[in-house]
Parts: C-alpha cells; structure tokens; sequence
C-alpha cells in the first residue's frame, strides 16, 4: 500500500512537473510572442523616423541644390566661368564645403576657383542623364579628403535639356554624423546599397560592426533564407521587416529612401530576452521544488525586461532628443487619457511660435539659436503645475503645452509669464528681445479628437503670428471658416494658375490735352472654367501673401507679350503697355531678366513695355530697387511710381530713385473737389515736374476731377471717364478706330 503511495506521489510529481513545464514553455512562448509583436511595433514607429530624418538631409539638400539650379538653368545669360563667388556664397548658405558648375564636357568651375574635369563620375554622368543624385564616399582629389558630392542637372528652360550639372560637396564626416541614431540608443540606423554595402552607418554599439549586411549574415546557416529575403526586398522596392540571427536575434526593417537606389535598414536586438529566457528554463530544471516561484519570479523578470526594453523604444520614439521634451507621437497617444484624470474644470492646448528665429540663427549663429530653443524648452517645462499637463516640441521652434487651470485669468497669467521670461533672454551679454506667437484652444469636452484640437491651436497660433500686436489669438469657429476658406482660395488658384484661367485686360490711358490713347495698364482677370470672370479684388492679396502672385504674373506677362506680337502681325500701332510688378519680383534681380527674355521671346522692344513699381517697396530696401531699377533701364523699360502717397517713402528715396513717371494714386484723385485734396494734388504735380518725372492720374471718373487735373497740367488720364478696363478684343478694337482716325486725319 505504502509503494502505491509512493508510486502515486511520483505519478503525481511527474504530472505535476509535467504541467508545470508546459504551463512554464506555453506562457513563455505567449512572453515572446507579446515582446516581438511590441518590439516590432516599436522597430516600425523608429523605422518611420530614421526614414524621416534620411528624406528630410537627403531630399531637402536635393531640393536646395535643385531650386539653384532651376534659377541657374532660367538665366542664359549666367557666367559660369567667373561665378565663383557666387557659388561660394551659395555654398554657404546651403550647408556644402564648396559648390561647382559642371559642363557636358566635364569641365567643372567649382566655388574655391578650382578647375577640374570630372567626365568620367558617375555622378557627373548620372545628373547629366536628367537625374539627381548623391556619390557614394570619395576622394576630393586636391584636398585628400573623403567627400560625399550631391549632383543636379540643369535644365535648359525652353526645351528642358540637360545643359550642365550643379555639384556641391559634402566632408564625408558630416553626411555620416547626420545619419547617426541618438547617442547609445536602439535600434541602429544604416544606409544600404541594393547590393547589401553599408554606405553610412551608426556606432558600432549596434553589434553589426560590417561593410556589407550579407558578410554577417552568411556566418549562420539560418540566415540563408533571411538573405533570400533582403534580396527580395531589395529587389522589389517594397520595404519590409524581418528576423535575423546574429549572436542572438534581430528585427531589421528595410524602408525605401527613394534617392540613388539606397535603403534605410533599422536595426533592434532582443538578446537580453533571449538570454533570460534561457535561464528561466535552466532554474525549471534543476530546482523542480521551487518551480512555481521560479515561475512567478522569471514572469516579473520577463514583464519588467519587456517594460524596460519598451520604455527605452518608447523614448526614442516619443521623445525631442534634442530637448528632452516629449514629441507630438506621444502626445497624440495619451491625450485623451490626460485629458480624463484632469481634476480641473477647464483644459487648453497652447501653442507657442518664436517669432524670427531664421534671424536669430542668421546674426548671432545656429550655435547661439541651438541655445535659445533649449532654453524656451526649460522655461515651458517649468510652467507645467500638473501632473497631466505636458509641454511638447513639435519642430524646430514650435512648441506646445497642455494646460489645466480653473479660470481663464489662471491660464493668461501663466502664459504671459512665459513670453515676458522669452522676452529676456541673454546669450552672450546680449538680450535677445525675442517674441512669440501664442494660439489658445480651450476644449470643450474631454472627448474633443486629438487631431482636431491640436489644429485649432494651430489656426490661432497661426493667426497670432500674422497679428503680432495681439499679446496671444484665441481659436473661433470664424478662424476655422476663414481657414477653410482660404485652403479653398488657395486650391482654386493653384488650378487656375495650371490651366492658365488667368488673362490680361487693358484699361487705356489717355494725353490729357489731346484725349488720344498713349497706352495702357494690364489688369489680371481670372476667367474660371464656368464662364466666370473674378476680379482682382478678390484674389491679389491672398496671392502676394501665399507667394503665388509671381506666377500669375508670368502667366498675365505671357498673355500680354502674345496680344501685342499679334498685334504688330496685324499691323497696328501698338501703345506702351504698363504692368504691375509684385514684390516677388523686386527681390531678385534675376526677374527682371525673365521680363526681358520674355519679351525678347515675341520679339517685343523694350520701350513697349513700362513696369509699376509701388512705393511701398522703397520701404522694403531702397539699396536693392536702385540696382533693379538701372536693370530695367539697360532693357528700355520706363518705370512707373506706383500708387504714390500710401506707401509712407521719404522724398529722398524718391529723389535718389530714377523713376520716369509718378503715377498718382485713386484714393487722392477722389479728393479732388475738397481744399485739401486740390492742394495734395498741386503739390504732387509739382513735386514731379521738378523731378523731371512726368505724371499719370489713375482712377478719374468724373469730368471735374479730369478738367482739375488738365488745368494743373498732368499728362496722362486713366480711369472710367475715358474707358473701363478692356478684354484683349476689345482692346485691339480701340487700337484699330485709333489708327482709322490717324490715317483719316493724314489724307485730311
């Protein structure tokens, strides 16, 4: 009986051992599952960034070096061999040791005033063949130093053929260091080629200390499907992640960068979990007495390594490593839960925009404006009173806090203690007299979406910025209507701008003594696809704030150099035209030149062409409108003072500026009648006059504004009391009865 016992207690044990085994292999098996599926989750979420970061050095400086040479390739008349300077200047800017112009010959004009033929690189040859690329690391041949060159064609902008390559060299030191993963931080971030070579890779902490991912790989018989596989990847253009063994396993994900064939391959290892799970079961073994605890203890071991492991990923992807802030991720992944162990009445979502912090980095250096952001951060930091309220950096120097409070007096006071604390930051012995733009969105529910709050901070900082004298911009149901409006604004522009919907009309200008026609201004008319014409009114304003007006008014310069070559063809004597110049052009001297081989396109003179200046550009920089303006005098055009009187110049600038008319603005010919406004209109005229400057009126309407104007002599009329502004077929019927009349009075 005792041996049955005895034999059932060992049944029993062994059951029982048996059980616990497998209950120990079933929820190890459910651990790793677990950690793997969050590894992966985590591996994908950095994956994403380090493919970020690639795009955003790698394309941004592609895009840079292409708009130069966009700019490059739109003037034909760039000195390539003696523009050194320059190209240096440009080199600056963009961040490269030196840039070069490179001819379909080979022969290369670089920014240091080095000559070289560069025929046979592949890079070279690449950018000539139409398509932008970046060397792998090679050697400078005068320097000895390893370099990195980004190549781009430039394009010939009639025909947009290659007619040269723009080059600019990077220390390969540099373009490496930009690709580095966070100091001591996993996973690893590498650059491939499709053939498996490293081109640039991350500390050797990664354990994957290769030239070429294969090499490793090759060493365990269990990678040689995973090579299969990378091949695949590789060879398809679809990124993907995969398991691989080395020295305990890793999760590698392979994302497409989309320049030169190269790949970004993140890298993560779970060997910590791996070893411990090996130890876990070694304890099963030997101590079958103490398995249960063994059990429970290897469990809290396992859950506390994942949460360990977790919470280092969760860093790298929820965290500015610039700041030590949090990012918008990991905002938007617990704003709700925040939102719902507030104990407040009341939550906002603030953010914060430092206002010119270009020009904080342009005068007192990045270094200087690096300073500045971290100090910002640790002023928001410090504004944080609870638990649930949470500061983040969203970029560069665009911040945001969730703010708990009671009343709203509570919320601008610590708001209003941050800009003062901005406002007195010193760097260097130097107060930096920084502002902010501050946009406050106060939720209304605490079931209010993520996305929807942090745009409606968005919108009021945004809105903010554009009214600088408001201390900070609530968000209003009217600021979201506005900006849906203008999205749609800006929408339709952009399309009407693709299908050239945008047309010149012609309002005529008559001699004020002998009423007949000397010329004409060219109005933009948009012509909407639906037979709509929109008026002015309603799109140039929004068009100079977004940067769209400079194609509109290439595509209304177009529009007019077409009517007056066809004109000519006909053989009607055509009239100067005037045409209104944006800001966009009297930024960049190089506009001027596109006015002019436009012109020279349809065969069009010069003094058929008069160009508006306004006089709020003087303001803008008068050093730089003196240079543009001789410019437009060496093509023949006469220049236009535009809408004089509002733009606040000094009658200095005005006199130091060669300008050929003054053209007195409509808000001062309606005054015309009062005693005021008939002496603001005696002196303007004789102001000109005495400047050698003749005069045109716009805007006149009725027939005692134009007799004022004749009697104090102005020259020229424009306005309704001769003519509305025309269409182009209108107008060429005035140019037409002009010159029967003409011909008439010959024969006469």
């Amino acid at each position: 009986m005792s041996r049955l016992k005895r034999n059932r207690r060992i049944y029993f044990l062994v059951l029982y051992l048996i059980f616990t085994v497998c209950i120990m292999l079933v929820f190890r098996y459910y651990v790793n599952n677990q950690m793997d599926k969050h590894l992966i989750e985590q591996i994908s979420k950095s994956s994403s960034q380090n493919l970020s970061r690639v795009d955003e050095k790698l394309k941004g400086k592609i895009e840079e070096l292409d708009n130069l040479a966009i700019e490059i390739g739109s003037n034909e008349e760039y000195d390539y061999i003696n523009s050194f300077d320059d190209l240096q200047r440009f080199a600056n800017v963009l961040g490269f040791r030196e840039i070069g112009i490179i001819l379909p010959s080979g022969d290369a004009y670089m920014s240091t005033g080095k000559i070289l033929n560069l025929k046979d690189r592949q890079y070279f040859l690449q950018a000539l063949g139409g398509k932008s690329n970046i060397s792998e690391i090679i050697i400078d041949r005068f320097q000895n130093q390893t370099v990195n060159v980004y190549a781009v064609p430039i394009l010939d902008n009639k025909d947009n053929s290659v007619k040269g390559v723009l080059c600019g060299l990077q220390p390969a030191d540099e373009f490496l260091e930009d690709f580095y993963s966070e100091m001591g931080s996993e996973p690893y971030m590498y650059i491939l080629k499709p053939n498996g070579d490293i081109i640039s890779k991350a500390e050797e902490k990664s354990g994957l200390s290769i030239n070429n991912i294969y090499d490793i790989l090759d060493d365990f018989a269990e990678n040689d499907k995973v090579i299969d596989n990378i091949k695949n990847i590789l060879e398809n253009g679809q990124g993907d992640i995969i398991n691989i063994k080395n020295d305990g396993y890793k999760y590698i994900s392979l994302n497409p960068v989309g320049i030169n064939d190269w790949w970004v391959m993140t890298v993560g290892t779970d060997d910590v979990l791996r070893e411990k799970t090996v130890i876990i079961a070694e304890y099963i073994h030997i101590f079958n007495v103490g398995i249960a605890v063994i059990t429970i203890v290897a469990l809290v071991i396992l859950l506390n390594i994942h949460k360990g492991r977790e919470e280092k990923l969760e860093r790298i992807a929820y965290c500015d490593q610039f700041t030590s802030l949090y990012n918008k991720e990991y905002l938007k992944a617990n704003f709700l839960d925040r939102l719902k162990k507030s104990s407040h009445k009341k939550v906002a979502l603030v953010g914060y925009d430092v206002n010119k912090m270009k020009m904080v980095n342009e005068i007192y250096g990045v270094q200087v404006g690096n300073y500045v952001i971290k100090y910002i951060a640790n002023i928001l930091k410090m504004s944080v009173k609870d638990d649930n309220e949470i500061v983040i950096r969203d970029h560069s120097d665009v911040f945001f806090a969730l703010y708990m409070y009671d009343t709203k007096d509570e919320l601008e006071n610590r708001i209003d203690s941050v800009i003062n604390k901005v406002s007195k930051i010193i760097c260097n012995n130097k107060n930096m007299q920084l502002t902010m733009a501050v946009g406050i969105y106060e939720l209304t529910n605490e079931e209010h979406s993520f996305e929807k709050s942090f745009s409606y901070a968005q919108m009021a900082k945004n809105d903010n910025k554009k009214n600088v004298e408001k201390g900070y911009s609530y968000y209003s149901q009217a600021m979201r209507e506005t900006e849906l409006r203008n999205k749609q604004l800006n929408d339709e522009i952009k399309e009407g701008i693709a299908n050239k919907e945008f047309m010149a009309w012609f309002q005529p200008q008559y001699d004020t003594f002998t009423k007949k026609i000397v010329g004409a201004e060219a109005l933009v008319r948009w012509y909407k696809s639906d037979g709509r014409i929109i008026s002015p009114y309603y799109f140039i304003e929004f068009s100079e704030k977004t940067g769209l007006i400079q194609e509109i008014d290439r595509i209304v310069l177009e529009n007019v150099c077409k009517s007056i070559s066809q004109w000519r063809e006909q053989g009607l004597d055509v009239m100067p035209i005037s045409l209104n110049l944006s800001r966009a052009y009297l930024s960049d001297e190089n506009a001027i030149y596109y006015i002019k081989n436009t012109l020279d396109k349809y065969n069009i003179p010069g003094d058929l062409i008069k160009l508006e200046v306004t006089e709020s550009a003087i303001v803008d920089s008068e050093d730089k409108l003196e240079k543009i303006i001789e410019i437009m005098h060496k093509f023949s055009f006469r220049v236009y003072l535009d809408d004089f009187g509002i733009g606040y110049s000094s009658l200095s600038s005005i006199n130091n500026l060669n300008f050929d008319t003054l053209k007195i603005d409509k808000s001062f010919v309606d005054t015309i009648g009062t005693e005021k406004g008939n002496r603001v209109i005696k002196y303007t005229i004789d102001l000109a006059k005495n400047l050698g400057m003749s005069l045109v009126a716009e805007g006149v309407e009725t027939k005692e504004q134009y007799e004022f104007l004749k009697a104090e002599h102005c020259d020229v009329i424009q306005g309704y009391y001769f003519s509305k502004p025309l269409s182009a077929s209108e107008f060429k019927e005035v140019l037409e009865e002009n010159q029967k009349n003409d011909d008439k009075k010959v024969v006469d």
